[in-house]
């Protein structure tokens, strides 16, 4: 069974939001994208909104859906479904996370992802528009 996880790639004058994992979570140290699991009869994007709001106290604005990234961990399988958004301001409050970083794409790698993290991020290096337009 896969179970679909909504993340979000949060843009901030040109540079993505990370979160590193509580110590006290399944991977912990690690960094990821904020986000988590899609519930039963949620939508997609209800599901991010209500992630990002329960682990950052925060909202953003979805600008688009990216490719999705499946990985195998060891005790589960995920569907990272990511989006691109923008910060809509107000002050992070970090709930299921030690620590945040806004990141650079240029210096990405220089962080410990998660598995299903590093994949999108090297679609994220691969795709030089992915990020890239108005917005970003």
């Amino acid at each position: 069974m896969t179970v679909e996880v909504v993340c979000a790639l949060i843009l901030h004058k040109g540079k993505i939001l990370g979160t590193q994992r509580a110590g006290h979570s399944s991977r912990a140290g690690k960094w990821e994208f904020p986000g988590g699991k899609v519930k039963a009869g949620e939508k997609r994007e209800d599901a991010l909104h209500r992630e990002i709001d329960e682990e950052l106290g925060i909202t953003v604005s979805i600008i688009r859906s990216l490719p999705h990234v499946v990985h195998h961990y060891n005790e589960i399988s995920i569907r990272l479904i990511p989006y691109l958004c923008l910060w809509k301001g107000r002050e992070i409050t970090l709930k299921d996370h030690d620590q945040y970083a806004w990141i650079s794409r240029e210096r990405l790698f220089e962080y410990n992802w998660s598995e299903a993290d590093k994949n999108l991020i090297f679609l994220i290096q691969q795709s030089t528009d992915l990020l890239h337009g108005p917005i970003a």
